[in-house]
């Protein structure tokens, strides 16, 4: 399948400022379930991108942008081709360790409901 992405972010300040700086996760990494056809950011402003990743392996831009700045449009826009792999996830760059993701945290701790389901699937299996 393939899919077009647009997306466009706006900041308004309300008196001008001399600079701006914004780092921006929205650039997809290809691998063996999709492939990057094209993808493009565009800046409004006096800009600097400077392209880099961090460290879960998503690619970042960081953006320096000079003034003065009233309001500043960032917009990106792409296509993606993507194959159907049932959900399961192939060639991904993955830097961390799978328990980092496994690991409940006080904001993805199981409900009671959920804690059944798995425990319902895993039983039919």
């Amino acid at each position: 399948m393939r899919i077009s992405v647009s997306h466009a972010t706006r900041y308004s300040y309300g008196k001008p400022v001399t600079s701006a700086m914004q780092l921006m996760r929205l650039t997809p990494r290809s691998c063996a379930m999709q492939f990057v056809r094209r993808w493009r950011v565009e800046i409004d402003a006096d800009a600097r991108l400077e392209k880099s990743e961090d460290a879960f392996g998503n690619i970042t831009h960081l953006v320096f942008m000079d003034g003065p700045l009233e309001a500043v449009n960032i917009s990106i826009s792409g296509e993606v081709e993507t194959t159907d792999t049932g959900g399961m996830m192939h060639g991904v760059c993955e830097r961390q360790p799978h328990g980092l993701f496994l690991r409940p945290t006080p904001l993805t701790e199981p409900s009671p409901e959920i804690r059944d389901c798995a425990r319902t699937i895993a039983e039919a299996k």
